[in-house]
């Protein structure tokens, strides 16, 4: 399971997920009078466990883009730091200080896209 600062709330999801999926399907077996599944529980299934061309079930996928992500967060947390840290040795006032991280700031934050579908 991915641990981390992004990782952790999303750890404790799956875990909570996984916790309750055995109890619910039990739940929803005997809800039904003839201990039929409730209508688009395989497509569910069958989707949840299905191996992608990539050879990975969905969820094997999240938990990928998690831990990559979870690596850029790790590389970006580093480098504003030290560029805090050289905003300080390079400048003696607070204003120098602030002015120039703003300015690497600009020059580095990652640009924010919205998904193409």
């Amino acid at each position: 399971m991915v641990v981390g600062n992004v990782g952790k709330s999303v750890a404790r999801s799956y875990g909570l997920a996984l916790d309750a999926l055995m109890p619910n399907l039990q739940i929803m077996a005997e809800s039904h009078p003839d201990g039929a599944k409730p209508e688009g529980y395989d497509r569910a299934m069958g989707y949840l466990t299905s191996v992608g061309e990539e050879g990975l079930a969905p969820f094997q996928i999240c938990i990928e883009k998690q831990a990559t992500l979870r690596v850029s967060h790790d590389n970006w947390d580093r480098a504003r730091t030290e560029a805090l840290n050289n905003a300080k040795i390079h400048n003696s006032s607070e204003e120098g200080q602030r002015l120039e991280y703003e300015r690497w700031v600009e020059a580095h934050a990652p640009q924010v896209s919205r998904p193409t579908r």
